[in-house]
């Protein structure tokens, strides 16, 4: 299937993949063990694999969407992708927006154009540095989440404590987008300071892209504990028609100009710290 690509954005970086899930928390021997019957250190290692999970939209709240940007009006998002990993949701958003002189709501023609790409991240995957990670550890508050589990009429015996109730319930208690806002990383270029970026952009035409299915990427009855990278791109057929491609796997190659153009503009600082 021929397509003419609007704008590809690649968040494979690698392919982040951890052979193991993260070990499970250890609650602090020296607080109370149980409150009210309920067995608190259970809760806590419940709670930190659900807070572990909760990056996602404090990445893309951190993602700006401006009106105007370099004099130049917001023309479309053309690509957007999530990083997500087995074990800890959504690590990492980008987006790529366009932005264009004229006006495409008096549908005026696009003109002098600009690329903006960002991403976001959280560098600590498994909050081990010490400001989130007591920021984690204070979130979790065992005197209102019992009161919260016995109003809602969580049974102290209940036997999945990982269940979807039970996150539901830690979700009222804390907000994951106020906990990770604070420690969220986000970079910002654009076609006209990186020249890496624009000639990824200006090589983008006609591509072929292979949509059949890919095959999993792991063996039959074993857990998958790898990143999967989700992918959107705005694009038209050979009538013209717009369309929106989403997928993986099968994006990854035709990806990989802007994967190395958003690694050479990048801070030095970021290198290390980039989810991949």
């Amino acid at each position: 299937m021929r397509l003419v690509i609007a704008a590809v954005l690649s968040l494979t970086w690698g392919g982040a993949a951890i052979a193991a899930p993260p070990p499970p928390a250890i609650y602090p021997a020296d607080r109370p063990q149980t409150l009210d019957g309920y067995d608190v250190a259970a809760l806590y290692r419940s709670y930190w694999s659900w807070a572990l999970r909760g990056r996602g939209d404090a990445l893309k709240r951190s993602l700006r969407i401006d009106d105007q940007w370099l004099g130049k009006r917001w023309w479309g998002a053309p690509a957007r992708s999530t990083l997500a990993h087995y074990d800890f949701g959504a690590i990492r958003e980008d987006r790529l927006d366009l932005y264009c002189n004229g006006d495409p709501v008096k549908d005026e023609a696009a003109g002098s154009c600009a690329y903006r790409y960002q991403y976001a991240f959280v560098p600590d995957l498994l909050a081990t540095s010490k400001p989130l990670h007591d920021a984690i550890d204070a979130s979790f508050r065992p005197q209102e989440l019992v009161a919260l589990l016995k109003q809602q009429g969580y049974r102290r015996d209940e036997p999945d404590r990982s269940n979807e109730k039970l996150f539901a319930l830690f979700a009222r208690h804390t907000s994951q987008t106020k906990l990770y806002l604070p420690f969220v990383e986000r970079h910002d270029t654009g076609s006209s300071t990186c020249p890496q970026l624009a000639k990824a952009v200006a090589g983008l035409g006609k591509i072929n892209l292979d949509l059949a299915p890919a095959p999993a990427n792991f063996a039959a009855g074993s857990s998958p504990h790898g990143a999967l990278t989700e992918v959107e791109m705005d694009a038209r057929t050979e009538a013209g028609r717009p369309i929106t491609i989403r997928g993986n796997t099968a994006l990854h190659a035709q990806m990989q100009p802007l994967w190395d153009a958003a690694e050479a503009c990048s801070p030095p600082s970021y290198a290390a710290k980039v989810p991949r």
